[in-house]
Parts: C-alpha cells; sequence; structure tokens
C-alpha cells in the first residue's frame, strides 16, 4: 500500500518489560484526543497494539529489560498506521505456526498474530525495521 505523507504522528517508546503494556493502554486511550475519528475504531486498535507490543517483548527482544519497543501512528487521508519496532534478530513470519492447527489447539499463547490480523484491515511485516506496520481504515473518510 503507498501512501502520500502522513499529516502527523505520534510516538512511544517502551522498556521490553511487560509493565510497560499498562503505558501503552493509556497512550492509546489518549490517541482520540489528536485523532478523533479513532473512536470508531479504538477497542480494536488497543488489542491490536497490545498483542504486537507483547509480542516484541517477549519474542524479538526476549524480555531484554536493556532493548525497547517503539510504536508510532501516522494519520493517513482514509485511517491510520501504527509501526511496532522492537530491537530483536528479527523472525520469519511465514514460518509462525497456525494457532488454529489440531494440533495446537490446547496450547497455550500463540494467538496473538492471528488476532493482529484479524483486526487490521492491512498487516505489513517489516524485517528491515524488525516489526509490524499495521493499517486501520476509517470508514468515515473512506
Amino acid at each position: 500500500m503507498a501512501h502520500p505523507e502522513p499529516y502527523q504522528g505520534s510516538r512511544l517508546e517502551l522498556l521490553s518489560e511487560m509493565g510497560e503494556v499498562a503505558v501503552l493502554h493509556r497512550w492509546v486511550d489518549r490517541l482520540p484526543s489528536s485523532y478523533p475519528l479513532m473512536n470508531e475504531r479504538l477497542s480494536d486498535i488497543r488489542l491490536v497494539l497490545e498483542e504486537a507490543v507483547v509480542n516484541a517483548i517477549r519474542h524479538g527482544n526476549a524480555l531484554d529489560g536493556s532493548k525497547t519497543v517503539r510504536v508510532s501512528v501516522a494519520d493517513w487521508e482514509d485511517g491510520w498506521e501504527f509501526a511496532v519496532c522492537d530491537d530483536g534478530p528479527g523472525v520469519d513470519f511465514a514460518g509462525v505456526a497456525n494457532p488454529l492447527d489440531k494440533s495446537r489447539l490446547t496450547e497455550e499463547g500463540g494467538r496473538g498474530l492471528l488476532f493482529v490480523r484479524a483486526l487490521a484491515d492491512e498487516v505489513h511485516f517489516c524485517k528491515d525495521v524488525h516489526g509490524l506496520r499495521i493499517y486501520f481504515h476509517s470508514t468515515r473518510r473512506v
């Protein structure tokens, strides 16, 4: 998806500690003050970003408190682009096991990317920046 330059952006940097998810929640809850149309998708955005950040902390940065997770949002004409990037070695997202395989249905965890893909309008896995670019479209703008 090719986009022109965003109108404005907002960034957040988190330590690779699970307690930082609360900081993410507060940041997301304040986003509609800058992006009022975001209220229509806020619950999806909140869940998707939480899943992406938890994956970045656990898997990308391996819970290494000296590493960070960076989250940003850019406002586009038709919605928002979020980027979630970590300091890990990167992952082959195509090689991530399908959590819906019968052999994995009783396993705990492993469904974060499934939620991300189901709730976001577009998801792009970026090896060059060690993270995800996640798009949400505003129905009022399209």
